[in-house]
C-alpha cells in the first residue's frame, strides 16, 4: 500500500478549547467530568470552569515523558519508535468514560489563542500502533473486521 503524504492532512491533537460544561461524578470526590465540544474528559476537580481554556489532547496522541504528565506513567506508559511516552486513550473512571485529556494552558508558557494547534508546541505526536510481523516480505495483519468468518470450507476443497 502507497500512501500520497501530499495528501495526507495533519490532525490537531492538541488546541485551545474552551469548557463548556462541568458536573459531579457520583462517587467520586476528587474528580468531575468536564465537557469540550462534545467530548468528556474526566479531570480533578475545580481544575477546569465553565467558560474557561483548556487545551484539549485527542485519544490517539502520543505524549512526551515531560514532569507535566508524569501523572499518566502507570496508566498510559508505552514505547513508539524506540522512544517513550503517554499514550492518550478512552479510559473508564468510575463509570464515566474519559474520551481525551485537558491541561491548563498556563503549562505551555506562552500566550495563546482560543482555537489555536499546540501540538507541535507540546511534542506531541499521533500514536501509531507497531508495525505487524512480517513473513517472507509480506506482511500478516489481523483479519478484517468487515468481513465476517465462517466455518464453511474453501470452494476449492469442497470441489475435490
Amino acid at each position: 500500500m502507497t500512501y500520497n503524504l501530499e495528501r495526507t492532512v495533519m490532525r490537531k491533537l492538541a488546541t485551545i478549547r474552551t469548557v463548556q460544561q462541568t458536573r459531579s461524578i457520583q462517587g467520586a470526590d476528587l474528580i468531575e467530568l468536564s465537557v469540550v465540544d462534545g467530548w468528556k474528559c474526566v479531570t480533578k476537580k475545580g481544575e477546569c470552569a465553565v467558560g474557561s481554556p483548556a487545551i484539549y489532547c485527542e485519544i490517539d496522541s502520543f505524549l512526551p515523558v515531560r514532569e507535566e504528565f508524569e501523572f499518566l506513567r502507570e496508566s498510559s506508559l508505552e514505547t513508539m519508535d524506540h522512544r517513550e511516552g503517554f499514550r492518550l486513550r478512552t479510559v473508564k473512571l468510575r463509570g464515566q468514560i474519559s474520551q481525551g485529556l485537558l491541561l491548563r494552558p498556563e503549562i505551555l508558557g506562552l500566550p495563546y489563542l482560543l482555537g489555536e494547534d499546540v501540538t507541535d508546541d507540546l511534542g506531541i505526536v499521533r500514536y501509531e500502533p507497531p508495525s505487524p510481523a512480517c513473513k517472507g516480505g509480506e506482511v500478516v495483519v489481523p483479519f478484517p473486521s468487515f468481513i465476517s468468518k465462517t466455518d464453511e470450507k474453501h470452494i476449492h476443497h469442497a470441489a475435490c
